[in-house]
């Protein structure tokens, strides 16, 4: 028995030390996982900090740029190729503007709009975002908007933006991704949805635009204007001047248009300066025309302002229809709306009756920001606001960068014909 009882004691004691050996065999397992589990944290982490970067470098592109935002640039952007053409429209010629990341196979493409500016699409705001779009791999589209070049706010300037839309669509064969900024951040809106390019358009960037321009006009001639829950629009209006163009033949007498339109153009070319004494735009209008230009910039006058309410009347149908709140309230493309918390053209108002119009949609991202002034940043805000801001940018520009194509196959890469 007592050999038997030792024979069966062994037998653990060789087992044990199977189990030893296994665990010797098995211990490099443990730092080994916990490795791969850093690295993956690492990846993601760097995967997350790219998109904060790429977010970084399109905001600060008008500013001294951190060494780490100048490295980045330097080592992982792309060279850009710039062509200006000319497409078919549905009105006639579109001009544009395109600026290309160089050997990056099928770039997601992006159509960049312009606001209320003289230039168009030459600004040169908008250009400096293009090209660091390109830089970071998507291929931008700069349309011209002739009436927004003129101060004018018209649904062929919305037809223009179908236009590109689909001509960039069919050309790269992808959805696009659409940016609008102050005056176009609201235009977008309306004519991302037209049938003509119904499931064209991925993502908008709503920077900086409105809601309804009729609010707009009636906050623009100071009528009180309230937001969803009763409060009037706050803030300093900056005075109807911004509408006024396209209406004149409606304030004024037809004698008195072309020295009111000069005067008005040199307004806006010179940034809201005012007319020096010895301009000639200036030197040109009688005492009369001097008056009426004070109160087509102001509306101080009760005569005046009853003119423009006139105005705003018979145009609403045409204001609501290049107005986001016209289609709002069923929207099924994901939306982005960047505002500032104290904006001097759009009141936060406008955001406050976008959020209530689309409470409960998914698709619809806002961010209200002290950070932003209007469309550009750099206000004073604290480190936790920017990185709000920048983070927000950073999931829009995801959800531009994701290549959905329109078919199974996708197009040859080509860069257009000049015209």
């Amino acid at each position: 028995m007592g050999s038997i009882a030792g024979k069966v004691e062994a037998a653990p004691s060789v087992d044990g030390t199977r189990h030893r050996i296994s665990r010797l065999t098995n211990k490099p397992a443990r730092p080994l996982r916990i490795a791969g589990s850093l690295a993956l944290l690492a990846i993601l982490g760097l995967t997350y900090n790219y998109k904060l970067l790429r977010a970084s470098v399109i905001l600060s592109h008008n500013y001294e740029r951190p060494t780490v935002l100048r490295a980045y640039e330097r080592l992982l952007n792309y060279n850009v190729e710039f062509s200006e053409f000319t497409i078919p429209g549905t009105a006639g010629p579109v001009r544009m503007r395109m600026y290309r990341p160089v050997n990056r196979r099928n770039p997601p493409p992006i159509v960049l709009v312009h606001g209320l500016v003289r230039t168009g699409y030459r600004h040169g705001y908008m250009n400096d975002i293009g090209r660091h779009l390109a830089r970071v791999g998507f291929l931008i589209v700069l349309p011209d908007l002739p009436a927004e070049s003129n101060f004018e706010m018209r649904s062929s300037d919305m037809t223009i933006i179908d236009d590109v839309i689909r001509w960039t669509a069919q050309r790269t064969g992808q959805q696009v991704a659409l940016v609008g900024n102050s005056f176009s951040g609201g235009l977008i809106v309306p004519a991302a949805v037209q049938p003509s390019v119904a499931g064209d358009v991925k993502v908008l960037f709503c920077n900086s635009g409105y809601y309804s321009l009729d609010n707009i006009g009636h906050y623009y001639i100071r009528d009180r204007v309230v937001d969803p829950n009763g409060r009037p629009y706050e803030g300093d209006s900056p005075g109807p001047l911004q509408l006024s163009a396209e209406y004149l033949d409606e304030l004024a007498p037809p004698e008195d248009l072309p020295n009111l339109s000069a005067a008005i153009g040199w307004y806006r070319d010179h940034e809201g300066n005012e007319l020096p004494p010895d301009s000639p735009a200036r030197k040109r209008m009688t005492p009369r025309q001097l008056e009426e230009y004070r109160q087509i910039k102001t509306a101080e006058s009760a005569e005046f302002r009853n003119l423009y309410r006139r105005v705003l009347e018979r145009h609403r149908a045409e204001l609501d229809a290049i107005s986001p709140s016209s289609v709002l309230s069923d929207w099924k493309i994901p939306l982005y709306v960047l505002h500032s918390s104290k904006d001097p053209v759009f009141p936060v108002g406008e955001v406050e009756w976008i959020r209530k119009v689309t409470a409960g949609n998914p698709k619809v991202h806002i961010l209200v920001s002290p950070w932003i002034e209007h469309v550009k940043v750099g206000m004073p805000a604290s480190p936790w606001e920017k990185y709000q801001v920048l983070n927000f940018c950073a999931q829009m520009l995801q959800e531009a960068s994701e290549v959905r194509w329109l078919s199974q196959a996708p197009p040859h890469d080509s860069p257009p014909q000049q015209r």
